[in-house]
């Protein structure tokens, strides 16, 4: 089923964001990382089990900001899941979630959580 989420993140680096088929660490499907490896990378890794190398990024300094919210979304439709920022619907980074894994969820699940 598709569906976007509009989110805020106020931290310091390394907000993630995991969506899963079902409500167990085992169905989680995509890895989602905004503001990473001090606060410069955002970054998709495929799961099922473990997550494995990343498969899509975007480089740009200061993502994420402990001071201040910034707005996110993310979209998934059809096994596709791009992301981007509130306020510009061009997406920073998009990642075929379906092809990789070769099936396509129809009910995701999402949970957060920082990475420090």
């Amino acid at each position: 089923m598709p569906f976007r989420l509009d989110f805020d993140v106020k931290i310091k680096q390394g907000a993630s964001i995991a969506l899963a088929e079902h409500n167990t660490d085992e169905s989680v499907f995509a890895e989602i990382n905004i503001g990473g490896r001090v606060n410069t990378l955002a970054n998709v890794r495929p799961c099922y089990w473990i997550c494995l190398n990343i498969v899509a990024t975007h480089e740009e300094q200061g993502l994420v900001n402990a001071s201040e919210y910034r707005p996110f979304w993310i979209d998934y439709k059809g096994g596709v899941v791009r992301i981007g920022k509130g306020g510009q619907e061009a997406a920073f980074v998009e990642w075929d979630a379906g092809a990789y894994h070769q099936r396509v969820p129809t009910l995701v699940h999402f949970g957060v959580a920082d990475r420090f």
